[in-house]
């Protein structure tokens, strides 16, 4: 809670940002350690208190130019930002969105801390890490504060964003399963009624006395056809 009050200071004296980095640094991690145990208890620790966070994925190869750049843009723009700059590595992987698809990655974070809940600038900061790692062909973190088009995330994956759309669709043709963030991500073309929308709300019945709705359907049997255990992003 130290930590907190003293970037709440900061928020009128923006300049002690560093020193309190430094003094955070010394305190509690100016030695290295070694722990090896399940990943949800290395990676599942105490955030602290609110935050705005921003990671991106770029091939393994260009963190140490990646580091640099983002390293002089702080000093360039004069920027006060928080500690730490968190990095992780991660082997690629065929599913089709994720930031790690087909190729080895590393993940480069940005944090501003909100002491006591209260708003801090944080998107100018973010813009400029963005562009940077735009420029390696990063993929931001869906769970993140990213900032980009539809037109450039579906850039980022030409060969699966509208395969993963189409198979959404397939499932999910009434948006019954869509919030606000994934209307963002795949807005809708037709957010009225068509044939296929008509039982949205109505349940259909299984063969085992099931209420179900279409779109649960569709998700049920292609799990079946499948034969797979789940789906998501």
């Amino acid at each position: 809670y130290v930590l907190e009050f003293l970037y709440f200071i900061a928020t009128f004296i923006p300049f002690v940002v560093p020193y309190i980095n430094k003094a955070y640094q010394k305190l509690c991690f100016s030695s290295s350690s070694v722990r090896v145990d399940r990943s949800d208890k290395v990676y599942n620790f105490d955030c602290l208190f609110k935050q705005y966070v921003n990671e991106w994925a770029i091939p393994m190869e260009y963190l140490p130019s990646a580091i640099r750049r983002i390293k002089s843009m702080i000093a360039t723009k004069g920027y006060n930002v928080h500690f730490p700059i968190e990095i992780r590595f991660c082997a690629a992987d065929d599913c089709w969105l994720s930031p790690s698809y087909n190729r080895l990655s590393v993940y480069i974070g940005v944090i501003m801390y909100r002491p006591y809940g209260n708003d801090i600038e944080y998107k100018k900061y973010f813009a400029d890490y963005e562009k940077i790692m735009l420029s390696y062909g990063g993929r931001p973190h869906w769970a993140k504060a990213f900032d980009l088009p539809i037109s450039t995330l579906i850039s980022l994956y030409p060969e699966t964003y509208k395969k993963f759309e189409a198979l959404k669709n397939q499932l999910d043709p009434t948006g019954l399963f869509h919030n606000s963030y994934l209307e963002r991500l795949f807005p809708l073309e037709n957010k009225h009624s068509t044939n296929n929308e008509i039982n949205l709300h109505k349940p259909q019945v299984h063969s085992d006395g099931v209420d179900v709705t279409v779109a649960e359907k569709n998700l049920a049997d292609y799990i079946r056809k499948n034969r797979i255990q789940s789906i998501g992003l």
